[in-house]
């Protein structure tokens, strides 16, 4: 931990946790107690987000039309909770950023009860081997050597790569004003439900999505949570003003974390993240694109 007054290390070993994002959860509920104990001026904040996790929170993506991938899925994600209302089509197991579920289920009640309901249809989705090349995740593991794997026969690229999609970052949920079946029309200005939540999604920290392809105003039936301060600093929502919003909050973070002075760990070797592998060996990049359940 580098704390101003100093750095210092701190081990915590869970046992029994129900799941791993849980015992993730009570490391970092230790971590910040011990970290309130031992530092006078208390945790820091970036538009009242822990600065880690401004960091993910307003990533986009690079030069390279590159996405930072959340560090570990499995326990940086969790299933969202049974107050959070589900569409009749969504998965049995949606999965988000945990620090996502109180917004997400107080902004289901204020649309509920304003007459503008609407459930949840998905969440957090990893890339595809085909999008593999526009994935880019933020760590480097050391101080292991890692070397290129050969691809497999078994394991062959297909489908269009297409290009980065927010859905990686596990803070976009996509919505639908039916619970059973899909949004009740493609354009969702026509919807009286997403009209509301253009306008108060921001109270509860979420934004329309920023758009993914041309044209496009926002990405359709699809909320972003960017944390209350920042979502109420970019209304009335405008991509891209939203996208500009973004990009100085990143330029600021980093210009205020001392570490960022260095060379950031994920942009050492980019050819080992364009490959998956089900190899125990070589790319990290493993852990990212295994077809398993996550919970």
């Amino acid at each position: 931990m580098f704390a101003p007054s100093g750095a210092y290390v701190l081990v915590v070993l869970v046992e029994d946790a129900p799941s791993e994002s849980a015992a993730r959860s009570t490391i970092v509920d230790v971590s910040r107690s011990v970290y309130d104990a031992v530092e006078p001026a208390g945790l820091p904040s970036y538009q009242g987000l822990p600065p880690r996790l401004a960091e993910q929170v307003f990533r986009l993506p690079d030069a390279q039309s590159r996405l930072a991938m959340l560090g570990d899925p499995r326990t940086e994600t969790a299933t969202v909770p049974p107050e959070v209302q589900l569409a009749a089509d969504a998965p049995a197991d949606v999965r988000l950023r945990p620090e996502i579920f109180g917004d997400l289920v107080e902004l289901q009640r204020a649309a509920a009860q304003s007459g503008a309901q609407f459930w949840v249809r998905s969440g957090f989705e990893q890339p595809t081997d085909a999008e593999a090349s526009h994935a880019l995740p933020t760590e480097w593991i050391f101080p292991c050597a890692v070397e290129q794997p050969a691809r497999t026969a078994d394991r062959p690229v297909t489908g269009d790569p297409g290009g980065p999609h927010q859905t990686w970052l596990g803070t976009v949920v996509s919505v639908t004003d039916r619970q059973h079946g899909p949004p009740s029309s493609d354009d969702d200005h026509a919807a009286p439900a997403w009209n509301w939540l253009s306008q108060h999604a921001g109270e509860y920290g979420f934004i329309p999505a920023l758009p993914e392809a041309g044209g496009e105003t926002h990405l359709p039936w699809s909320l972003r949570w960017v944390g209350r301060e920042a979502a109420r600093q970019l209304q009335p929502f405008d991509a891209a003003t939203a996208s500009a919003g973004l990009q100085r909050e990143e330029r600021e973070l980093a210009s205020s974390d001392p570490a960022s002075k260095q060379p950031p760990l994920w942009g050492l070797s980019d050819a080992c993240w364009t490959i998956a592998t089900w190899s125990g060996q070589g790319c990290p990049s493993r852990w990212y694109f295994l077809d398993l359940p996550l919970s």
